[in-house]
Formats: structure tokens, sequence, C-alpha cells
């Protein structure tokens, strides 16, 4: 583009919108929040780096590495968007039992439980975006006995069992629940 096309492009906030606060805090997802946060940037390592990166298996994680290396060089930024990729594994097979073909009552039910446990992994993740050192993280994180990595993941396990149980109970009855 040349500068005189710049100047017949009409700007407007949406143009500069960066954060939708509330959804970015009311959707279940860490997945969905993320699409609320930081939106130009987040439009930026979508269109750059996870849909041109060659390796599927490995965008999400090269994503987010990019996204630290953006912030800035503290461990506090790798520690924080490092377990994003991690968040993620856990938040997909949750999803798939809480809110996959559920309506109603029930879909608001897991859609808050969903929240919650978002909630508290973001708010583990921001501890290490606020204190930035290493030293301090990990002090923080012994203190807490890092107790949120350990519950996802062993909730991550019991729902990769759940997920195998129920395949198992569909292919012995023939029904899909």
């Amino acid at each position: 583009m040349t500068p005189e096309d710049l100047k017949s492009i009409a700007y407007d906030y949406e143009t500069i919108h960066c954060v939708d606060v509330y959804k970015a805090d009311c959707v279940p997802t860490m997945r969905e929040a993320m699409k609320y946060w930081n939106i130009t940037i987040q439009y930026w390592l979508a269109a750059y780096v996870y849909k041109k990166f060659p390796y599927k298996k490995y965008r999400t994680m090269v994503t987010m590495l990019v996204s630290s290396l953006w912030h800035g060089v503290y461990a506090g930024y790798y520690f924080c968007i490092g377990t994003v990729p991690f968040g993620l594994l856990w938040e997909d097979v949750w999803a798939k039992l809480l809110l996959e073909g559920k309506t109603g009552t029930v879909l608001k039910l897991s859609s808050l439980i969903m929240l919650f446990f978002k909630m508290q992994l973001f708010s583990y993740q921001a501890t290490a975006f606020v204190l930035l050192e290493i030293r301090k993280i990990i002090h923080y994180y012994n203190c807490v006995y890092h107790c949120i990595p350990i519950l996802y993941t062993a909730m991550y396990f019991l729902g990769k069992y759940i997920l195998k149980q129920k395949k198992l109970k569909q292919k012995t009855t023939g029904k899909v629940e």
C-alpha cells in the first residue's frame, strides 16, 4: 500500500480495539477467551504464525512461544504463556465431556464449571506474568504446592479415561449418548 492508499482508509475504534474484557472473562473456555484478549496481536499471531507454521502438531506451541517473545524476556511471560498449550489439552477433553451435545440448563451449568476452572488456570498463569522473575514465581508456586498443574494433570487423565469408557460403551451398545 502506498501512503496515498492509506489516506483514503477510514479508521475507527475497531481498528485499535484490543480487549473485550467481558467476553475474555465470561466465555467458558480458554480457547474462546484468547480471541478477545490482545485482539490485534491474536489476529497477527493467527494469520502469520499459527496458520503458516508447517507442522500442525506444533502450531499452538510455536504460536505461544512467539507470543512470549513478543511480550519480552522475563521468565514470567514464558511461565504464563507457555502453559497455554497444556491448558488447552485439558480444556479440549473437558469441553467434550461437559459442553458437547448439551443444551439448556445442563449447558449453562457445564459452562459455569468450565468457566470456574478456566479462571483458576488464568489466575495461576497471571501470577507468573505479574511476578516476572523466576525466583519469585517458583517461590509462589511452591507456597501453593503447584496445586493447579497437579489438579489439571489429574483431571486431564481422568477425563481421557472417561472419554475412553464412553467410546467403549458406544461400541458395545451401538448408542451415542
